[in-house]
């Protein structure tokens, strides 16, 4: 989008004040977020349905002061309108509260976390045979930088056959990725990602899964063999049906 486009900006009444800087770790991640996705304060309380003295109160926090803590469903709402993890606003949140020492727990410097299924969410309907592309939007949650890192298929490599007569028929049939594994873009700590992996479906009906395990370049896991994405789909006619079932349009 070309920015001289744009109309000029009109100043919004009784707005927050312009060009302070962020006293919390959580205002401080909400602005930078709100600046990648180009949103304004008064944008971004509408998207989160919240009121923007809400919005303001929570940029302010720590400012004369103002201790006072956002609701969670409020912190999800911005997650969501944010399109981060909420986890990562909860972090900012408790990031600048002084805690005892033999209390403080060492911060995990690799972690991740699933914003959401762009597409195909759990469950979703696909056809026999069909070809898709699942796509993931990832949050680097930790403080370290990802370079160099994975995403690899971790199905079991094992095809199962019952024997019926002189013929051999598959059991448990597998979702096929294109690739065994997909390069993760450079991203910093707080950065947000979103992978794709294209999927063919069995030509058998029924549920499958297929699990994926972020690694280092080396082939170690970077998260914990738990901590992975999977994409899990309803093989059906159904879904076949729908996707030939022709549009009809006036003349």
């Amino acid at each position: 989008m070309n920015p001289t486009a744009l109309p000029p900006k009109r100043p919004v009444p009784n707005d927050a004040p312009a060009g302070r800087e962020p006293v919390s770790e959580l205002a401080r991640r909400i602005e930078t977020r709100m600046l990648a996705l180009g949103l304004s304060k008064k944008a971004l309380a509408a998207r989160a349905g919240i009121a923007r003295q809400t919005l303001y109160t929570i940029l302010d926090m720590g400012r004369d002061g103002d201790d006072r803590m956002p609701r969670v469903n409020t912190l999800v709402a911005l997650a969501e309108a944010l399109r981060v993890h909420p986890f990562w606003l909860v972090d900012g949140l408790f990031a600048n509260v002084v805690v005892d020492a033999a209390l403080a727990q060492p911060q995990q410097g690799d972690r991740a976390g699933l914003v959401r299924d762009v597409t195909y969410p759990g469950g979703a309907m696909v056809a026999p045979g069909s070809h898709f592309t699942k796509v993931w939007r990832v949050q680097n949650l930790g403080n370290t930088p990802w370079r160099q890192r994975k995403l690899v298929c971790w199905d079991e490599q094992i095809e199962a056959f019952l024997r019926a007569g002189s013929r051999r028929l598959p059991i448990g049939q597998r979702l096929r990725p294109d690739r065994t594994e997909l390069l993760v873009p450079a991203t910093p700590p707080g950065g947000v990602v979103e992978l794709s992996m294209g999927f063919t479906a069995p030509t058998e009906t029924g549920t499958v899964i297929s699990y994926w395990v972020g690694t280092l370049a080396d082939g170690r896991p970077c998260f914990g063999e738990d901590a992975g994405l999977e994409v899990c789909v309803h093989v059906t006619t159904l879904a076949e049906t729908r996707a030939f079932r022709p549009q009809h349009r006036p003349a």
